[in-house]
């Protein structure tokens, strides 16, 4: 019995600890007032026009923040306004993941995928000719 109290209190206690990317150890209270300051200082960088600066302080939040859909978010605004398309979507999906409703995540994706340059028209009008033949020759449980 009184193993399996100092086992619990042991893993209380590691619970409380987050280790830091230099390898020094944080409570878990200072990691919060971290995140507090990091958003802080996001906002900040992102209302001055520092884009791709805020993104990268909104990607360490939602690293730290696990749960933190608006913090993904943000970051993928941020790289939006900073033109890297590429991120912006990676972080939209990180939070379609947490959040597949989100009508945000749901925009930015939208927005995204419009502003790709790799997406080109179909001049030839080739595309619907391939989606008609492939309906009428294939079923459904063929694709």
């Amino acid at each position: 019995m009184r193993a399996r109290l100092v086992f619990v209190l042991c893993m209380i206690a590691l619970a409380s600890v987050v280790e830091n990317r230099d390898g020094s150890l944080w409570s878990a209270e200072a990691l919060a007032q971290s995140s507090a300051d990091d958003r802080t200082e996001a906002q900040a960088a992102f209302e001055s026009g520092g884009f791709t600066n805020a993104a990268r302080l909104w990607g360490q939040v939602a690293s730290v923040e696990t749960w933190a859909v608006d913090a993904r978010i943000n970051a993928a605004q941020a790289y939006l306004q900073a033109d890297d398309l590429g991120r912006a979507m990676l972080y939209f999906k990180r939070a379609q993941t947490l959040d597949p409703r989100h009508s945000s995540v749901q925009v930015g994706l939208a927005l995204v995928r419009a502003l790709r340059v790799d997406v080109l028209d179909d001049e030839n009008g080739l595309l619907p000719a391939v989606e008609r033949l492939t309906v009428e020759v294939l079923s459904l449980n063929e694709l």
